[in-house]
């Protein structure tokens, strides 16, 4: 791993990225899609941005342990996200964004998980890593 001791690989430098990268509507609007209809995991898909634009390539071997590292929360994630969908129309605005708050706490301890995870991977640096494409074909998407 060379000059990757520089970089912040923190959870909070994940999460400021995250919320940087989630403004772009069509990236929020693929990220969602990949979630909804591939079952694919969205704060994997932005560790796979962040390492890409940080240039660190993962080993194939090491997105299968990241998505692993994610097996805890993504039931409570998943059940959490449903029955706020499905409440949306029948709870308050505030009753809403309280679940939403839930919701949003139980993302960053995902990518706490992630960035632990990452920790004891090795990282490679590499011009073009291409994490992003790679998790789309693990999923079997066709980017």
């Amino acid at each position: 791993m060379k000059q990757t001791e520089a970089l912040d690989l923190s959870a909070e430098a994940l999460w400021r990225y995250s919320l940087q990268r989630y403004q772009s509507s069509r990236l929020q609007e693929q990220l969602l899609q990949l979630q909804d209809q591939y079952s694919g995991h969205v704060n994997l898909a932005l560790v796979c941005l962040w390492l890409d634009d940080l240039k660190l390539k993962l080993t194939q071997t090491s997105l299968t342990e990241l998505e692993q590292s994610l097996t805890e929360t993504h039931s409570y994630l998943v059940s959490l996200r449903t029955t706020r969908r499905l409440l949306r129309t029948h709870v308050s605005p505030e009753q809403y964004q309280q679940l939403l708050d839930i919701e949003i706490t139980l993302e960053k301890q995902q990518q706490q998980c992630l960035v632990k995870c990452l920790s004891h991977l090795k990282l490679n640096q590499h011009a073009k890593p291409r994490n992003y494409t790679n998790y789309l074909k693990y999923l079997g998407i066709d980017s």
